[in-house]
């Protein structure tokens, strides 16, 4: 994927994003929020690598993205010509009944409708607890910043169930897992800006994926610099990107945001 084909899937996704709002109204907060998130250039830089890197693991599909969220990575895919799948827990179901979450999965489902709708090789559903689908049905799982997301006493249920669905030998991509040792999440932290709340430490991360039966391939840091905010990102994003790209190459990357994991089925 080359940067134009991903500045107009994000033009795409972001007009889809701005119609649903028009139709439902500026207080949904999660749409609101999705909307926002590929206005970056940073994380979009980052996102382009990931595609890339994951082509040349994965030559084809079927492929699942876990954890979809807006679906715009799952768009992203299939736009690369991976028949693909796309599944996020209800959070309604599972975690709380509140008008948030309601309103959220409606989003979410008319969202992923408006995305599939003219792409034969993409479909979306939501699960509860077991994910809904075949044991070995894929060739790959993409996680794209999610895990973080996932309770501690839920991720090693979670784990098991990505690898029944994988073939034997197949891939689990991992990115933006957010660092304990991260720069930018302990200044947001203080600053009382957004930050997560699940932070992982990397030999806590290998050894939770080693623990899963997962064999770790490739491990890379990821964004010494931040993506956000993204009026000040983007408008240095020309010195950002490439200054990013020297630290991760220095003693700096110790305090970068993200792990990437490459990881196969054993």
């Amino acid at each position: 994927m080359d940067v134009a084909k991903l500045t107009e899937i994000t033009r795409h996704f972001d007009q889809t994003v701005g119609a649903l709002l028009k139709q439902q109204g500026s207080d949904r907060g999660w749409l609101k929020g999705v909307g926002e998130m590929v206005q970056s250039k940073m994380n979009l830089d980052l996102i382009l690598e990931d595609m890339n890197l994951f082509s040349t693991y994965v030559p084809n599909g079927p492929i699942l993205d876990f954890g979809a969220g807006s679906g715009y990575v799952s768009l992203l895919l299939a736009s690369m010509g991976y028949q693909t799948k796309a599944v996020d827990i209800d959070n309604y179901s599972v975690y709380s009944q509140n008008t948030y979450n309601k309103a959220m999965v409606e989003d979410q489902q008319r969202l992923w409708f408006e995305l599939s709708k003219n792409l034969k090789n993409l479909s979306f559903s939501h699960y509860a607890s077991t994910l809904p689908y075949k044991t070995e049905e894929f060739n790959a799982v993409m996680a794209y910043a999610v895990l973080e997301h996932i309770p501690d006493s839920m991720i090693g249920g979670t784990l098991s169930e990505i690898r029944r669905v994988l073939k034997p030998q197949g891939l689990l991509y991992i990115s933006r897992l957010p660092r304990k040792k991260s720069a930018s999440e302990y200044l947001a932290r203080h600053l009382h800006l957004g930050c997560h709340e699940r932070l992982y430490k990397d030999s806590e991360a290998r050894e939770l994926l080693t623990k899963a039966g997962f064999g770790i391939v490739a491990e890379h840091y990821e964004e010494v610099l931040p993506a956000y905010p993204e009026a000040l990102t983007n408008a240095l994003f020309p010195v950002l990107k490439p200054l990013n790209k020297l630290l991760l190459k220095t003693p700096f990357k110790l305090i970068s945001h993200h792990l990437r994991f490459v990881c196969r089925r054993d």
